[in-house]
């Protein structure tokens, strides 16, 4: 897959340069057209907008509509990419004022645009990319619908047509002399054939084109590699071209500038020319900074050629086997990686849905207990406050049992015998207003309450729960002694 197609169709512009950019030879004839059996090659037309017809050894064409062209191909399929075509059209006496007609190069088959390269009986040729019914000029920056007169070099009706291609830049040869260099980076390879303008009659009497063993039909030879390698190499070539642009426009400002100085040393200046020139210095020194930059990128740009010629380079010396090979190890071992991680990520999400669910667990376990705890808690206020209780009624009986004084046993079994207790005089040691019934009374309570001092200390850790009062809050109700 190529890395760059969207920057190749984003770059589509041409600048005439100072010179020949393509330097390439190529020896090899890969059609030679004559048209002397080519009858059932190109398509013969007989209607009411289009005459075509193969006699002679020419090709006629005629085209009698007179508001749009047409463009005719050869019915064989012959796609080229690196190459030079020449054909040769002469103009015949038809219904238009100023016939045109010129050679198609690089149609791609789905109609989706091509490169015409047309002359006129004036003398003048122009460049334009046709696209979907529309036209872009590269040449003559859109003045005059591109069209451009070199000097003494077309004829009004025979001309030879000679164009040369590598890497995506075109020379123009017009009857055998250079007259324009441009460039077109979004077609790598297309048709060739002819067009003819509304109104024009031509005839012509061979089309040839010839490659190289490297680069010739397209498909047959390259690589992916080579053509990113290309399009590095063009966006070069544009950088260059822009440069030189820019430095036709600095030239151009410093000579202005030059001529609002000297005009600056005489009497008749103005405020308005001395502004100008102020924005024409700081203009210069915006085009200077971009040359900066343009030229830094340039170096960029062909340091990553230099990658590509290397790599290529490889590729070419016979270590394209090894190379593929290590790349599918390397895809190989990358994606055994992958495989191990997604393993380990699934084992790691069980285990972490398995701790979240001991963490549940946990968390009420630990409710629970703290659940326990309060009502541990309550139970020893309980008891506490039972203990307390117990504790006051036990100093109540002491102090009352030791207010009672202690009765002879002898006179005790004496009453029994007599069945008549006697009465208590006043000098007895039984207090006044206190019954022997009430006395038992306190003696029983008395022992209980030893007895339960006796078992308080025996009391286990997980004492018998009591039962709660049905009160808000947990509070035992008080204890109420009769």
């Amino acid at each position: 897959m190529r890395k760059f197609p969207l920057l190749c169709s984003l770059i589509i512009l041409a600048l005439p340069t100072a010179g020949q950019q393509v330097t390439r030879d190529y020896p090899r004839l890969l059609w030679d057209e004559d048209f002397n059996q080519s009858s059932e090659k190109w398509p013969l037309t007989y209607n009411a907008d289009n005459f075509f017809v193969i006699q002679n050894g020419n090709f006629e064409l005629l085209r009698s509509n007179q508001k749009t062209g047409t463009f005719v191909f050869s019915r064989e399929e012959r796609n080229f990419n690196f190459f030079e075509a020449r054909t040769r059209i002469v103009f015949n006496e038809g219904p238009a004022k100023m016939p045109v007609a010129g050679l198609v190069l690089q149609a791609q088959p789905d109609g989706s645009g091509a490169l015409v390269v047309e002359i006129n009986n004036k003398g003048q040729y122009r460049v334009r990319r046709v696209r979907s019914e529309q036209s872009i000029y590269l040449t003559g920056n859109g003045e005059h619908e591109g069209w451009m007169k070199p000097k003494k070099v077309l004829n009004r009706t025979d001309n030879i047509i000679t164009v040369k291609t590598y890497e995506k830049v075109y020379d123009v040869y017009l009857n055998g002399q250079y007259v324009s260099t441009f460039t077109e980076l979004e077609f790598s390879s297309g048709k060739m054939g002819f067009y003819i303008g509304p109104g024009t009659r031509i005839s012509t009497d061979y089309l040839q084109v010839r490659g190289d063993d490297n680069f010739t039909i397209a498909g047959g030879g390259g690589s992916e590699i080579q053509e990113e390698n290309l399009t590095f190499q063009q966006i070069i070539v544009k950088l260059k071209e822009t440069i030189n642009k820019k430095d036709r426009r600095i030239a151009e400002l410093e000579a202005e500038v030059r001529r609002l100085g000297s005009a600056r040393g005489g009497m008749g200046i103005d405020t308005v020319s001395a502004r100008r020139a102020q924005e024409l210095e700081r203009l210069n020194a915006d085009l200077i900074r971009e040359i900066e930059r343009l030229r830094m990128e340039t170096s960029s740009q062909q340091a990553k050629i230099q990658e590509l010629e290397y790599f290529r380079n490889q590729i070419r010396e016979g270590e394209t086997g090894d190379i593929l090979i290590n790349l599918t190890n390397v895809n190989l071992r990358l994606k055994q990686q992958v495989d191990k991680l997604e393993t380990l990520r699934k084992v790691l999400e069980t285990e972490n849905a398995d701790l979240r669910n001991e963490k549940l667990l946990l968390q009420q376990e630990n409710e629970r207990m703290r659940a326990q705890l309060s009502n541990h808690e309550t139970e020893m206020r309980y008891l506490r406050q039972r203990l307390a209780e117990k504790d006051s009624l036990l100093m109540t009986c002491m102090n009352r049992k030791s207010s009672i004084p202690q009765t002879d046993p002898a006179d005790q079994r004496q009453g029994n015998r007599n069945q008549e207790p006697a009465k208590e005089a006043p000098g007895n040691n039984t207090p006044a207003g206190i019954s022997a019934d009430e006395i038992r009374r306190l003696q029983e309570q008395e022992r209980q309450l030893q007895s339960e001092n006796n078992q308080r200390g025996k009391i286990s850790d997980k004492p018998e729960k009591p039962e709660k009062p049905k009160r808000k809050g947990g509070i035992p109700p008080p204890i109420i002694i009769d």
